[in-house]
């Protein structure tokens, strides 16, 4: 399985690194891209404002996943939006933890999954 990870916004956008991985994701045998994204993009779940740049920035790449999905579905490809959750314990214990949910989230992803955004529980966050 090919991982590749990217700090959004430094270099390329999502659009610009979309069309980079796209034939590749294409001719592999798992057509499986996984966006790691935060619920500060969710617009139902907005009940405190702030931070509306950062909330704007990931609603718009929420976005632009979601459409690229609808694409896929010609390919049989699959993009997927995973919000990592932190755990409620210690700081270090929370990273652990997290890194671990996610791991897993990802491991049990499917066709299926294709334009869902989901927790590290593999529950569905509302847009």
């Amino acid at each position: 399985m090919f991982s590749f990870s990217f700090f959004f916004g430094t270099r390329y956008s999502f659009l610009n690194l979309q069309q980079l991985l796209l034939p590749l994701v294409k001719r592999g045998s798992q057509k499986l891209v996984v966006v790691t994204t935060s619920v500060l993009g969710s617009i139902t779940d907005n009940f405190t404002g702030r931070l509306i740049a950062l909330r704007a920035a990931t609603a718009a790449l929420n976005q632009i996943v979601k459409s690229v999905s609808i694409e896929a579905e010609a390919w049989n490809g699959s993009f997927v939006l995973v919000s990592p959750q932190r755990s409620e314990d210690s700081e270090e214990e929370s990273v652990s933890i997290t890194a671990a949910k996610f791991v897993k989230t990802i491991g049990k992803l499917s066709i299926k999954d294709n334009g869902r955004w989901l927790n590290t529980n593999h529950q569905v966050i509302n847009w």
